[in-house]
């Protein structure tokens, strides 16, 4: 059940994560008309990779709601709705997930969500994704039909009740039903309570810490001891006069042939995941049947792990690339000036830094329009890709500005290096007919130094550059004096 979980619910939490880093949707209020139909064409590729979607929509401080075959009710405030609520709640992570009625047709849905932020850090909005209730509770409920009093309950990290069959008991604290409650500190456990009419029940837990959630799955205790009993003396009966007539020859018989294949097959589908070595059946039935039960388990398992790769791939993909460019993005670019930076820190070497941007790329845009400064910045894109070292990361910064990541490269072979890539873009005719220049600015990596000071270094020479006439490279050489 656990499994199944995790499989229903990673993708939708992974997606959540990786759209509210997209550079559009995190524009907020200033989105235009082609921004919106880029982010609701984002969402509807998300909805058909993933079914379990339900809705995916984003709403903005500004009370905007872009969302795919839904309209919302008029006077419809995203601000003041329970996933927009919750995100801030959970700000700067995932939130743990809330159960909400919603406000036309009063279905149930279970919303993940997260926050959207500017440049800046500023909070502009909340991206959501639903599923349904429903479903999910139909699922989980179904693991044992054998035990007529058994039903399973999720709560979040704080013990409040997320998913339940019982619908009153939604978004309350877990004390409602159970006082007092355990403290779940365990992987997985089990504890047992009355409830207010004398009922005794027996819960069994297990902690999804990858979701924040623990699964808990209740049954009546007389439905498991009494039966229980009864099996047990029926054994023992069985045993003791087998023993009389038989002894140890019957005994052993039942053991190889009965028991230890129905509990090896347990432990398998108990463990699945944690079973490396092949479990060797008796030929009989129970053997027979018990390899047919694992058989089509594995089956199961390995379908349900490999869609999950396929659509963690997917993911991954998407968030750490620059959808225009195909490049990689600014959060993936940092994560690797990060690991560049302790490899400097480790063996006392060097790696640079180049920033640079489109001379009047403004101009650019308000005389063409922004299709062909976007046809502009993919070419300018393949072309340095294409000059500079497959080891060499290459990201777009943002609008207009890229940077480069050179390892195992002082400041004077960067220096070289960015007089080049300045040379062959200026001499470059675009596809479009037109010619640009860019301004660069390098910074170096090394032993002692800050990425942000490094960054902040590249930076401020692009501006330099810039205020010096554009269409060149400057940096700072070892005597800290700017150098052309």
């Amino acid at each position: 059940m656990k499994n199944y979980i995790l499989w229903y619910f990673m993708p939708l939490r992974n997606t959540v994560e990786a759209l509210s880093e997209n550079p559009t949707i995190k524009k907020g209020s200033k989105v235009t008309s082609k921004d919106k139909q880029e982010i609701l064409e984002l969402y509807k590729i998300a909805k058909d990779m993933i079914p379990n979607i339900n809705y995916i929509y984003s709403g903005y401080e500004d009370k905007n709601l872009f969302i795919n075959d839904y309209t919302p009710p008029a006077g419809f405030n995203p601000t003041t709705r329970p996933w927009y609520i919750k995100a801030l709640e959970s700000h700067p992570y995932v939130s743990d997930g809330i159960p909400y009625q919603e406000i036309k047709d009063k279905s149930w849905l279970v919303s993940i969500s997260k926050t959207i932020t500017d440049v800046n850090g500023k909070i502009v909005g909340v991206l959501a994704i639903d599923t349904s209730l429903q479903h999910v509770m139909e699922q989980i409920s179904a693991s044992d039909f054998s035990l007529k009093t058994s039903y399973s309950y999720v709560i979040n990290r704080n013990h409040v009740l997320i998913m339940h069959h019982d619908k009153q008991y939604l978004n309350h604290s877990l004390s409602t039903l159970i006082t007092p409650q355990p403290d779940f500190k365990e992987q997985e456990g089990s504890f047992s309570y009355s409830t207010i009419d004398g009922i005794s029940k027996i819960a069994y837990y297990h902690r999804i810490d990858e979701l924040g959630w623990i699964l808990v799955t209740v049954v009546n205790k007389n439905e498991i001891l009494l039966p229980l009993i009864f099996k047990i003396t029926l054994v023992l009966g069985v045993v003791l006069i087998a023993a009389v007539v038989l002894g140890i020859i019957t005994s052993n018989m039942l053991i190889t042939n009965l028991v230890r294949p129905l509990v090896e097959l347990e432990n398998y589908l108990t463990n699945p995941t944690k079973n490396e070595k092949q479990i060797q059946y008796p030929d009989n039935e129970i053997g027979r049947l018990a390899r047919a039960i694992q058989n089509i388990t594995d089956e199961e398992l390995y379908k349900k792990n490999q869609q999950l790769m396929d659509m963690n791939a997917q993911l991954e993909l998407l968030s750490i690339t620059d959808p225009l460019t195909g490049l990689y993005n600014r959060r993936k670019i940092l994560q690797d000036i990060e690991r560049e930076s302790l490899r400097v820190d480790r063996y006392n070497c060097n790696a640079s830094i180049l920033i640079f941007d489109i001379d009047h790329f403004k101009t650019i845009n308000d005389n063409y329009g922004h299709i062909e400064g976007d046809l502009i910045l993919k070419e300018l894109g393949e072309l340095i890709k294409s000059l500079i070292r497959t080891t060499d990361v290459f990201g777009r910064w943002g609008g207009e500005e890229f940077i480069i990541l050179f390892p195992e490269t002082n400041l004077a072979s960067a220096a070289i290096i960015a007089e080049k890539l300045r040379k062959a873009v200026e001499e470059h005719i675009f596809t479009n007919g037109k010619n640009i220049t860019i301004s660069i600015g390098v910074g170096t990596l090394i032993k002692g130094r800050k990425v942000e000071e490094v960054i902040k270094e590249a930076d401020n020479m692009l501006y330099r550059a810039k205020e010096s006439g554009r269409n060149r490279v400057e940096y700072i050489n070892k005597e800290n004096e700017q150098k052309p």
